[in-house]
């Protein structure tokens, strides 16, 4: 519990960005972050629908920059989904 207590007090307040946000482990870190007063940047390729999703390619320089840009910790959780196409690259 104090561990928990004082991840809560960093985070609070500070912006956090994560690739891969609507993944499966993604999912959970930024319900966890958001729930301990982070301000959360959520990268997704895709997922247009959901306010705060911020959708845009990790190859595209300028997404990236914006995605970072101020941000205070960045978790990096993008992947290839796709086991075939992962050999194939």
């Amino acid at each position: 519990m104090e561990e928990r207590a004082r991840l809560d007090k960093w985070y609070r307040g500070r912006t956090v960005a994560i690739t891969g946000a609507y993944g499966y482990i993604g999912t959970g870190l930024s319900t966890l972050l958001a729930e301990a007063g982070a301000n959360v940047r959520r990268a997704t390729r895709g997922r247009t629908q959901i306010p705060d999703a911020m959708a845009g390619d990790l190859n595209d320089p300028l997404f990236c920059k914006r995605l970072v840009s101020g941000a205070d910790a960045i978790f990096h959780l993008a992947g290839q989904t796709s086991v075939p196409q992962s050999f194939a690259d």
